[in-house]
């Protein structure tokens, strides 16, 4: 049941049909400092309670709880960030990847098909199908997932199908995620609605030379006639 997206590149093969302007972009990256910035004192913290929960531990045969949330709060700060850029990435490089057919964000006055808005909840992206009219809502997952992940996409579908979808337009679902397990490969196996895609993210660059040299012409023999 699993598929693979693709890969996903950054240079050339990355590149938009319609980039979106400069402003823009820039706004969406510079969201990214604060995060990164927490993330580093969250990291210089996590090695020192590290070391000195080794010590309570060794000492007192207790894990100190604050040093359990100061942990957690590190893995929350580390899995929004990863998740922040794979949504950002494919929302820059949408028109590039392989969805298996034409898919182009559901759009309203008042919001576009990026983390679009269901009720109390927001979902990933929320695309159409050019070739059949389904409305197709893409759920991230960053990493390993589970079938925790079906439930959560069978509550979208049910918000979309009474809220957004008109008569006889079917929803659909695809998973994204870096690895499917057995869970999710379970639970996805009688849901002919639902697909499950793996990505992964590769680099890659391309050097072309920008002036073409002339081989230079082979140099003439001369011939030395004895004398």
């Amino acid at each position: 049941m699993s598929q693979e997206i693709g890969l996903l590149s950054v240079f050339d093969s990355g590149r938009l049909k319609e980039p979106p302007s400069f402003w823009l972009s820039l706004v969406r990256w510079l969201l990214l400092i604060p995060r990164l910035i927490v993330l580093t004192l969250l990291g210089l913290a996590f090695l020192v309670t590290g070391a000195l929960s080794f010590l309570a531990v060794l000492f007192t045969a207790k894990f100190p709880q604050g040093n359990f949330d100061c942990r957690s709060k590190f893995m929350r700060w580390t899995w929004r960030i990863g998740f922040y850029s794979l949504e950002e990435f494919i929302d820059r490089n949408w028109s590039n990847i392989d969805w298996g057919s034409t898919l182009e964000l559901y759009k309203t006055p008042k919001h576009g098909g990026r983390r679009f808005p269901a009720g109390t909840w927001i979902i990933d992206f929320l695309a159409r199908d050019a070739d059949t009219n389904d409305l197709v809502i893409i759920q991230l997952r960053r990493g390993e997932t589970s079938d925790s992940s079906v439930g959560q996409l069978l509550r979208y579908a049910s918000w979309v199908s009474e809220k957004v979808a008109a008569e006889n337009q079917n929803v659909r679902g695809i998973i994204i995620t870096k690895k499917a397990d057995a869970a999710l490969e379970y639970a996805v196996r009688n849901l002919a609605f639902v697909e499950v895609k793996t990505y992964e993210i590769a680099f890659q660059l391309k050097l072309k030379s920008a002036v073409t040299s002339t081989p230079p012409e082979p140099a003439e023999k001369q011939v030395v006639e004895a004398q």
